[in-house]
């Protein structure tokens, strides 16, 4: 699917449909390679491995919009997973080649992916932890994407590592993105959005996997205090995600099933003798 606007198309290669690896070749070639830090193409590496998967996960669906110029050279790309259980979508990797950068080009890539789903969440460095030769730049890029509007997530976010070789990044901030960005998100959906997040990205083992769910879940579970049967239900989600990830560790060859995970977290809880329902 194609849209122009202004002067640039912007494609979109979705999962659903018929993905052309030549285009996103071509953008590796043209973009990745050329303009970004060894941490963007790890991670855009770590996308390509994840095509499989998302191919045969129903609730997840890959999306690359790519932005095209009037002599048909690519020169950006935005590329995300919508979990479309939870109407949540991760923005992974957005870059412009050099020579296009400081024209809005990112804003418009990342409104073409808002498009596809209610909220959509980012990871940003912290200005504030970061090199000191890199703050100017890190600052910059909060500026412009504050113009498509961004909204700090109240908690204290740990990057798990990308494999086993790696450590986890303190240096990051999670955003949510966008027109509704402001809007509040309950924390049962955050926790489902995490780990959605923690168990389709990142390559670690299960056991790293879960520390930095439960560390976020701790979190979100102090904020939903003042609400007694809001905190109750949290815990409950925290407790279940535990106990599954611990019976796919005992017995799983593979990776986290992460659509199992989701659904034992989004459990309500009943009282005693009643049956369980679940919620979509």
């Amino acid at each position: 699917m194609s849209i122009m606007a202004n002067d640039i198309m912007f494609k979109k290669l979705k999962m659903s449909r018929e993905i052309d690896f030549l285009l996103l070749l071509k953008y590796y070639h043209n973009v990745v390679s050329k303009c970004s830090t060894y941490e963007e193409i790890k991670s855009f590496d770590r996308f390509a491995q994840l095509y499989n998967y998302t191919k045969l996960n129903k609730n997840i669906e890959f999306v690359a919009i790519l932005a095209i110029n009037p002599t048909g050279d690519i020169i950006g790309g935005f590329i995300g997973d919508i979990f479309k259980k939870i109407k949540m979508g991760i923005g992974i990797y957005c870059n412009v080649r050099e020579e296009d950068l400081n024209k809005g080009v990112e804003v418009r890539l990342a409104r073409q992916f808002e498009k596809l789903t209610q909220t959509v969440i980012m990871e940003l460095e912290d200005p504030e932890k970061v090199k000191k030769e890199d703050k100017e730049k890190v600052e910059a890029k909060i500026k412009m994407w504050s113009e498509l509007g961004l909204e700090k997530l109240n908690i204290e976010y740990i990057r798990p590592p990308l494999d086993d070789n790696q450590n986890p990044k303190d240096y990051y901030n999670m955003y949510a993105v966008g027109k509704n960005a402001k809007k509040p998100i309950q924390p049962e959906k955050l926790i489902s959005f995490f780990e959605y997040y923690f168990a389709h990205f990142f390559n670690c083992k299960r056991d790293t996997k879960y520390k930095h769910l439960e560390y976020v879940g701790v979190q979100l579970l102090a904020q939903s205090q003042s609400n007694s049967k809001a905190g109750q239900v949290l815990t409950d989600k925290i407790v279940e995600a535990k106990e599954i990830s611990d019976r796919e560790t005992r017995n799983a060859s593979k990776g986290i099933d992460a659509d199992a995970l989701v659904e034992a977290i989004q459990k309500k809880p009943t009282a005693k003798g009643k049956k369980e329902k679940t919620t979509e």
